[in-house]
Formats: C-alpha cells, sequence, structure tokens
C-alpha cells in the first residue's frame, strides 16, 4: 500500500508556502490550500493568529518557514489532504509513483477529471498478448471497485511507467487546451507542462 505522508510530502515541495497576492484570484493561499476555494479550513484560524509574529511583516518566505513550524497547522493541512483527496482517489491501494500522481493530480485538476483520466488510461491499457483483460470502463469519474480491479489487471501486464505516462500526457493535454481556449492562461503553460512531465519514482 502506498504511504500518503510519503506522497503528500512530495505534493507540498510544488505547492509552496503561503501567499496572497493582490489580484490573486484564489486570494490567500497556504499550501496549495486556497481562501477563496476552501474558505472554512480549520487552517485560516490558526494562520490568522500567526500573523502578529515578526515573520510576517518581513515578507511570504519569512512568515512561510515560521508557519512551517506550527505542528498543529501541519496536521490541518494533512487532514485537508487525506480527506478531499487521498481518500476520494483510493490512493493507497496504489504503487506509490501511481498514487503520488493521482493525489497531484486530484488537486490540480480535481478529483473527477483526475479519476477519469485513470479510467481512460485503464481502457487504452487494457490488452494484454492480444486479449482484453476487462470490460472497459465507462468513464465517469467515480472510482469504485471497477476502476481499482481494472487498474490491477493492468498492472499485471504493463509496468506503473506507462500508466504514468498516459496519465501525464493527458494532463498536460488537459493544459494546452486551457491555454489555447483562454488567452489569460497562456502564462501559466510553461508551468503546468513542467509540473505534467516530471517523473515520478517508479
Amino acid at each position: 500500500m502506498a504511504s500518503f505522508d510519503v506522497a503528500l510530502e512530495k505534493l507540498l515541495q510544488k505547492e509552496g508556502g503561503w501567499c496572497n497576492v493582490p489580484g490573486d484570484k484564489g486570494g490567500e493561499t497556504y499550501c496549495g490550500i486556497s481562501s477563496r476555494s476552501w474558505p472554512a479550513w480549520d487552517g485560516w484560524s490558526i494562520i490568522a493568529k500567526a500573523k502578529v509574529h515578526e515573520s510576517y511583516e518581513e515578507g511570504p518566505a519569512a512568515f512561510s518557514k515560521h508557519l512551517a513550524g506550527i505542528p498543529t497547522l501541519y496536521a490541518r493541512v494533512s487532514q485537508f489532504y487525506l480527506k478531499n483527496f487521498w481518500s476520494k482517489a483510493c490512493a493507497d491501494t496504489m504503487p506509490q509513483a501511481l498514487a503520488d500522481e493521482m493525489l497531484e493530480q486530484a488537486v490540480n485538476l480535481g478529483v473527477l477529471r483526475a479519476v477519469m483520466f485513470l479510467q481512460k488510461t485503464c481502457n487504452a491499457l487494457n490488452f494484454r498478448q492480444g486479449q482484453t483483460l476487462f470490460k472497459d470502463l465507462s468513464v465517469d469519474g467515480t472510482m469504485g471497485a471497477k476502476t481499482l480491479a481494472a487498474l490491477d489487471s493492468v498492472l499485471i501486464g504493463h509496468s506503473a511507467g506507462d500508466v504514468l505516462r498516459c496519465l501525464n500526457l493527458q494532463q498536460g493535454n488537459y493544459y494546452i487546451a486551457l491555454a489555447a481556449a483562454n488567452p489569460v492562461q497562456r502564462k501559466f503553460l510553461a508551468g503546468w507542462l513542467k509540473r505534467a512531465t516530471e517523473e515520478n519514482d517508479e
């Protein structure tokens, strides 16, 4: 079974610390958690109280370092990602590299889209020695017993790396489509593609 703690550590290296950039539609953000999207998150009260510390006036880097040293805040971050993304994607049942990727995609694309990409991947890799391994999945974004069983079957005849590459290609294509459709988003494309193509350890 995959370790949530390992996956979370990798995710947080990408998500960064605290920031509150004027004009950013996400609003105040900590460890990838947006105050606009998640206003009821119980970590915001801890962050608000921490703003009396001198590091807050020194800027985001200093304040992020201070916040990182608050154990109760880290516990809130961990519980947030465990409840809203890891558990919903059933990532603990996967090889570690796939679990890391599913958590990352669920956070950035939403659980529904991440699971749909996994279901498409399973269907695309549904063959071994000229035979299909299971009835093709309905691509509905529901992570259930059929999807998990299909993934297990796929991993018998294909490597985790094959699955990862399929997931990353779909993620990259999604970002390209976003940028093509919306000029405002194009400045983010290089960073998005870098994220989508970063290799995980198999």
